[in-house]
């Protein structure tokens, strides 16, 4: 009898030895590890941050809220260079997004700039306006006098004799110089736009021109002049002459 209650315990013992020895085997369970997603909203209203689980992805918030400015999208670095893809981009770390903006009006300017740039003629389907390097759009009204080498046309040194009227991209007209009070001034003492069309004419000349706001006032309110303002001239050439 006593032989086999020790039998019994022994067998027990070998049971439990193998059961403790398999849950110390068995992995343990892995810990899940989340990241927080912060977004700096950069003048609108707040966005709340979020917790996720390393290697899935964000959930994209609501569009922020910044009064005179339209919301381009969240950007990795606080300098805005790459933009964060809710739909690709992983969360391995803790990161803070920012948010990028666009002044209305300049988006406004923006998009009628490129409404013209690809405008056409109604009647040959060719570009209405030609493009310079620079971006500058214009087309010849008249070509004015003289012939095609550069003796024709002013040049860093000139003074000029010019009328002009002055619009913005909506048709508000910001400044006018008429035929018969036309503007005298050095060429140079123009913004870049202006120079870079003086440039082309040949007296008389007749040229519409459409200067992009890097080439006019910049972020710089001149004014009546917002900043970021694409600017259209109608100027005609009346006469120059060189200093040098």
């Amino acid at each position: 009898m006593k032989k086999n209650i020790l039998n019994y315990s022994i067998f027990v013992a070998l049971i439990f030895s193998a059961v403790l020895m398999l849950s110390c085997n068995r992995d343990e369970p892995e810990v899940l590890k989340t990241f927080t997603v912060e977004f700096n909203s950069n003048g609108g209203n707040e966005i709340p941050a979020q917790i996720v689980e390393k290697g899935t992805l964000a959930t994209k918030p609501v569009d922020p809220i910044r009064e005179g400015y339209t919301f381009i999208g969240w950007y990795q670095e606080i300098r805005l260079i790459n933009e964060w893809d809710f739909s690709t981009d992983l969360v391995t770390n803790n990161i803070r997004l920012h948010a990028k903006w666009m002044n209305n009006w300049r988006l406004a300017n923006t998009q009628w700039y490129e409404q013209e740039r690809a405008r056409l003629c109604d009647e040959t389907g060719e570009k209405f306006w030609t493009e310079t390097e620079s971006g500058l759009l214009y087309r010849i009204i008249y070509q004015g006098i003289g012939g095609d080498t550069s003796e024709y046309r002013p040049n860093d040194g000139s003074v000029v004799m010019i009328d002009y009227v002055g619009r913005l991209f909506n048709g508000v007209e910001f400044d006018r110089r008429p035929p018969e009070s036309p503007l005298v001034g050095r060429l140079i003492g123009f913004i870049p736009g202006f120079q870079e069309v003086l440039r082309m004419m040949r007296q008389n000349a007749i040229y519409e021109v459409i200067i992009p706001y890097e080439l006019g006032y910049g972020n710089n309110r001149m004014g009546v002049v917002p900043p970021y303002s694409m600017l259209e001239f109608r100027v005609g050439l009346h006469f120059f002459f060189s200093e040098r």
